[in-house]
């Protein structure tokens, strides 16, 4: 636990330092950013500018996909909020295994650290705007089950 909250303090002493240096954004990841939380707007913003300074463009589309998939799998509550984040780590361990250490080991493993920590209330509470913003439709009146 010790650990990985200094990885997530290490990054954000990095981001700091970097924020002056980050690359121009490739045209395929001027799309919506799908990374982060809602909760904290912010997360979003980091988590891009770290994975576009971290990781390879075609690294980078590939997580932003697993981070669309990983919030389709909230919003569908077809499996538990554990395999969800399970089924995120692996698609970020496998789209990340030929990266960098940066890329493949510290931004990877924070990702997924912090899904797996902080990702109770999004689990939770998916409205309907944010169905629509993931390519989701709410059917008939949409009701969260508890």
């Amino acid at each position: 636990m010790r650990a990985q909250l200094l990885v997530v303090a290490l990054l954000a002493s990095f981001w700091g330092g970097y924020a002056q240096m980050q690359p121009i954004m490739p045209e395929p990841m001027m799309e919506l950013w799908h990374c982060g939380t809602d909760s904290y707007s912010l997360s979003s913003a980091v988590s891009r500018r770290l994975f576009a300074f971290g990781c390879r463009p075609e690294m980078t589309q590939a997580i932003n996909q697993c981070c669309l998939s990983h919030d389709r799998c909230y919003c569908s509550r077809t499996d538990t909020r554990l395999m969800c984040d399970h089924y995120f780590c692996e698609c970020l361990r496998r789209v990340t295994q030929e990266g960098n250490f940066f890329c493949r080991v510290i931004l990877m493993e924070s990702t997924c650290f912090l899904a797996s920590k902080f990702g109770d209330s999004p689990y939770q509470e998916c409205s309907a705007d944010f169905l629509v913003r993931i390519g989701m439709r709410p059917m008939g009146r949409w009701n969260r089950r508890k």
